[in-house]
């Protein structure tokens, strides 16, 4: 069997919504699948569900999913990570630690909190200055 960006976002939005939420075993087999395949298609593919505005009933479930893989897999972020987390920020479920954590690893975190602190001040959405203060709480405590 192919495995393809297509294929990989129907099989974990397939897993929510047969199994409602979080799917050990099937995490595992997507898991093991993306291990397989390169690292920006890894990114491209968790970051497709992450910003999925268009599943609003599934959207925790969808983004624990993902988010847990992207912490595990750590691929690299091919976007600009102010760009990124902009784009995150639109529709972040708040109780997902793992995203925010993610962009710590990758970059740092005190280069996120000065990227949250810039966006702060662009951002005019309420969703997306809760999501920032939300980012910010998840990384007071994390320590890689």
């Amino acid at each position: 069997m192919v495995w393809n960006k297509a294929r990989v976002i129907q099989k974990i939005y397939w897993s929510v919504d047969h199994y409602g939420r979080f799917n050990l075993q099937q995490y595992s087999q997507v898991e093991s699948v993306l291990q397989k395949l390169d690292s920006a298609e890894v990114f491209e593919i968790l970051y497709t569900i992450l910003t999925n505005a268009d599943r609003p009933a599934t959207r925790f479930a969808d983004q624990e999913f993902a988010g847990r893989l992207l912490l595990a897999l750590q691929p690299t972020c091919p976007l600009k990570p102010t760009q990124a987390i902009r784009n995150l920020l639109k529709c972040y479920n708040l109780s997902i630690e793992e995203v925010p954590c993610y962009f710590a690893r990758q970059y740092g975190k005190p280069v996120v909190l000065e990227i949250l602190e810039k966006l702060k001040t662009e951002v005019a959405c309420e969703q997306q200055q809760q999501s920032i203060e939300t980012w910010k709480w998840w990384l007071q405590g994390w320590k890689d």
